[in-house]
């Protein structure tokens, strides 16, 4: 059994994108039950257990789209406060706005040194005309 990483392969995984998807619309359509969570236990059960183990002992290098999209879905949650009526239903955002979206980087380092351009000669003057007027007086 395989532990750590598992090793990503480009043309198996387009493979399974390409080849694979009339296979399964096919044994879906003559049987209804294909797909649907559950059946490989019925079907194969040493083979669905090996996935299981090899799933839950290994990880993978490359993160899945999947995996992309739903750290960056930010999902509501309902929270229920009582009245002395009624319950009300009051929809709490988790905080999104502390994660660092990609243009916020891109922008970030683009006008870094813009702003470093531009303070470090200012600080200079200012340094310059304080020493200018200590001279002076």
């Amino acid at each position: 059994m395989k532990f750590g990483p598992r090793k990503p392969s480009l043309k198996r995984s387009i493979s399974a994108m390409t080849t694979g998807r009339a296979k399964r619309t096919v044994k879906r359509a003559i049987n209804p039950y294909y797909g649907k969570k559950g059946m490989g236990w019925i079907n194969n059960p040493k083979k669905a257990l090996y996935n299981k183990i090899y799933h839950k002992t290994t990880f993978s290098v490359i993160p899945t789209i999947g995996d992309i999209k739903k750290a960056s879905k930010t999902k509501p949650t309902t929270v229920a406060a009582e009245t002395s009526s009624s319950k009300l239903n009051k929809t709490v955002e988790t905080s999104s706005s502390k994660k660092w979206g990609c243009w916020q980087v891109v922008l970030l380092l683009f006008l870094w040194p813009l702003i470093l351009l531009v303070w470090i000669p200012y600080a200079i003057y200012q340094y310059a005309c304080v020493d200018e007027d200590t001279v002076n007086n």
